[in-house]
């Protein structure tokens, strides 16, 4: 009688197979937890980017109504407009629907009658998401367009012969331009 060991290896596949699905059981258990805590990210984010939109809608509703009604800086939360505008006391939906986007916006007319801006911040927000957007507002004017100089002259380069050379032109246009130390033009 011999007192060799036996080799039985029928055990053996059994073990490989336990441990294989335990793993994969554990990487499947780690990618689903992974995505359920993604989705809390990606939804604070689309949160965090529609309510800025929703905010920037309330400053766009009001250059609408303000495009439409010269005088609608005079309206406020106190002094409501006779369109029935929401926006100054509550929040009110964003336009077009279909999403949970509000938003409600308050004007600032102090510095309207000094320096002509008035001062307008938006509030959007989006379920638990606020986000706030505040824009300056100056009406344009005659002013905006005009062209103010002492001098006027033609491109240098133009300059041919008698009184002035191309070059004495640049010249005395740069001094001009720039400031002379003398700081009158032509000398």
């Amino acid at each position: 009688m011999s007192t060799r060991p036996r080799r039985d290896e029928r055990g053996l596949a059994l073990i490989t197979v336990v441990i294989a699905t335990t793993i994969l059981a554990l990487l499947a258990t780690a990618i689903v937890a992974y995505a359920e805590g993604s989705q809390n990210l990606s939804r604070r984010d689309q949160d965090w980017n529609a309510a800025l939109a929703a905010a920037e809608a309330g400053i766009d509703d009001y250059l609408l109504r303000l495009n439409e009604n010269a005088n609608y800086w005079q309206y406020s939360a106190t002094n409501p407009p006779p369109d029935g505008n929401l926006a100054f006391q509550e929040f009110v939906p964003v336009a077009g629907g279909g999403t949970e986007a509000e938003f409600r916006y308050d004007v600032d007319t102090s510095s309207l009658s000094s320096n002509g801006r008035l001062r307008i911040t938006s509030t959007g927000r989006v379920r638990d998401t606020t986000r706030t957007v505040s824009a300056s507002l100056r009406r344009r004017s005659f002013i905006d367009y005009l062209y103010f100089t002492d001098y006027e002259t033609r491109d240098p380069a133009m300059y041919t012969g008698t009184p002035f050379s191309a070059s004495v032109a640049q010249t005395r246009c740069a001094r001009y331009y720039y400031g002379s130390p003398s700081g009158r033009a032509g000398t």
